[in-house]
């Protein structure tokens, strides 16, 4: 398994986010993040996985610019909604939208190193994972990630 280069990709999505073009891309409803409808496809199943429980804490892998934030809030108070990304440009655009927020910019890889909580309900990831990095890659992701919930957790990712 090789490792992705995080920087390079850190540093085009750090681009595309204070160049605007990430927002553009996400309002833009021919975009291919848009394509069939997929946030909200995604905001319907957090809705029905974790709309009847309560939320302690829930981990964000790849939030970006914190888009899944609103959905996220009805389950949990923002506090304990923690958002990992690799691009400090997206987290700095996150914590201009929502302030009272904890983000941290790291590799998803180290979660260990990054993270001090060890008992997340949820963790989700919408479409970043999954789209740039090799398929071994994200399996040592999702292992990891699979160990930081708690016992009766829901891992949600597109």
């Amino acid at each position: 398994m090789n490792k992705p280069n995080i920087n390079k990709i850190a540093e085009r999505w750090s681009q595309r986010a204070r160049s605007g073009e990430w927002e553009r891309t996400l309002k833009d409803p021919s975009s291919y993040v848009n394509e069939d409808d997929a946030y909200n496809k995604f905001v319907k199943v957090l809705k029905k996985k974790l709309g009847g429980t309560k939320q302690d804490l829930i981990l964000d892998i790849g939030c970006g610019t914190a888009v899944m934030w609103e959905t996220l809030k009805r389950f949990c108070p923002e506090k304990y909604i923690i958002g990992l990304d690799i691009a400090e440009g997206m987290i700095e655009i996150a914590k201009k939208n929502y302030p009272n927020s904890n983000f941290v910019v790291g590799d998803a890889h180290e979660i260990d190193k990054l993270i001090p909580f060890r008992e997340f309900t949820s963790i989700i990831s919408r479409g970043v994972i999954i789209n740039h990095i090799e398929i071994e890659y994200f399996k040592k992701i999702l292992d990891k990630a699979f160990n930081f919930l708690k016992r009766d957790g829901a891992l949600i990712f597109d």
